[in-house]
């Protein structure tokens, strides 16, 4: 057997031994004997496999469950749609799909909310790094806090029309503000010593 057929084999029996609850199944499944498969696991490369395996063993098992879902829906549905079945069944089936699609529903809606609160929480921090990084650049301009002058130097030179050079800045009223800056900056300075 050649090395790559070889590699390929092993792959197969790392994912069978995290798939099948013994060693003889897992053997068996991929068409080696039990006892190859046994010295296999001496190996720390092929642990190695075994271990990625096992990592993405529920990405695996939520296709299948996903993959299987469908079908589920559809014998649910057969069994609801079917007159000769006693009617506790079909409303049993009825009541499963229902309980299933609000589910469904539900978990979409938390999923966006979610991702708009993660959204919302991304846009806040930055807001406030925004807000003490200008507050810090504030402090260097009116000759206070030296050690700000790095922070300074990298605002005027991205953002030249708002942040001028040191020495007309210092003659000049700090530039206006937008109000949620101002709060921010505010906010910011009740912790600056």
């Amino acid at each position: 057997m050649e090395d790559f057929e070889m590699a390929l084999l092993r792959e197969r029996a790392a994912k069978a031994i995290v798939e099948f609850p013994t060693v003889d199944q897992a053997a068996a499944s991929v068409g080696v004997d039990a006892p190859t498969l046994v010295s296999w696991l001496d190996d720390p490369a092929f642990l190695s496999l075994v271990e990625r395996a096992a990592r993405n063993l529920p990405v695996l098992t939520s296709v299948r469950l996903i993959q299987s879902a469908h079908d589920a829906v559809v014998v649910l549905a057969d069994i609801m749609r079917d007159a000769g079945n006693p009617a506790s069944a079909r409303v049993a089936a009825a009541d499963q799909l229902l309980d299933r699609a609000a589910t469904v529903n539900i978990g979409a809606a938390v999923g966006q909310l979610q991702q708009q609160a993660t959204s919302l929480d991304r846009i806040s921090s930055m807001t406030n790094i925004l807000a003490i990084t200008f507050y810090k650049a504030q402090k260097y301009r009116l000759g206070l806090f030296p050690e700000y002058e790095p922070i300074y130097a990298f605002l005027q030179s991205h953002y030249p029309d708002v942040f001028l050079p040191i020495e007309d800045s210092r003659r000049c009223k700090p530039s206006p503000c937008p109000e949620y800056l101002t709060r921010a900056v505010a906010e910011a300075g009740k912790g600056d010593t």
